[in-house]
């Protein structure tokens, strides 16, 4: 099963990788997934807030409290929560992979327009910034 889900992500990750449009806009951001969910008009993902890293890493081994430091140091300023519409074509992919790295404890790369004019309905412009694509790391 461990080759398959190791095909499956590498599949995913690519697709992801390529669906990233060229833009100005575009940032990234190391995510600790605490939420991966499916509303009537979105996916969303959201990323542990550095309150909430800290109290894990502080749970966690070295290795883990390296990894969420550097999630802690990437965060400031940006928001915890990233979405796609529905309909778009990596919307089941970014849920694979989120829910993945959830039950890995492992980290996503999120690549995300940083104009909220550009949120998919339900995506506040204060908290939330459409995805571009999704990369899962070590």
């Amino acid at each position: 099963m461990r080759i398959i889900l190791g095909a499956m992500v590498g599949a995913v990750v690519a697709l992801g990788a390529s669906a990233q449009p060229a833009s100005a806009t575009v940032q990234e951001r190391q995510c600790f997934v605490m939420e991966a969910a499916v509303y009537k008009d979105r996916v969303h993902v959201f990323c542990a807030t550095p309150e909430m890293s800290l109290a894990v890493a502080l749970r966690g081994s070295a290795e883990l409290k390296a990894k969420i430091q550097k999630q802690i140091q990437d965060a400031a300023g940006k928001p915890p929560f990233y979405a796609l519409a529905l309909n778009d074509p990596m919307a089941d992919k970014v849920l694979i992979l989120a829910n993945m790295a959830m039950a890995a404890g492992t980290m996503l790369q999120i690549d995300f327009e940083d104009d909220s004019r550009m949120n998919p309905a339900g995506c506040g412009a204060g908290d939330c910034r459409r995805i571009v694509g999704v990369r899962a790391t070590p």
